[in-house]
């Protein structure tokens, strides 16, 4: 059995946020070592986990852009 959420489904989200984070660590060095969760709430966004050699570097700007456009797609109108 596996999981399967569908579009505009929180853990869908969440699961999108996580590749915007790691996409981003592993654009400054593809050997690095990205473990991440993230959990949402109506307002919240928390993102936790381990980072070997973290650096920000627009880290929390590039979340809220993905953010941003996943609030307004059409498939998401339910979710958040």
């Amino acid at each position: 059995m596996y999981e399967c959420p569908l579009l505009g489904q929180p853990d869908k989200m969440a699961d999108i946020l996580s590749d915007v984070v790691l996409d981003l660590h592993l654009e400054i060095d593809d050997r690095r070592r990205v473990a991440c969760e993230v959990m949402l709430s109506k307002e919240r966004v928390f993102i936790c986990g381990e980072i070997d050699n973290f650096e920000q570097r627009g880290t929390e700007e590039k979340i809220r852009q993905k953010l941003s456009v996943l609030r307004r797609s059409k498939w998401n109108r339910r979710s958040f």
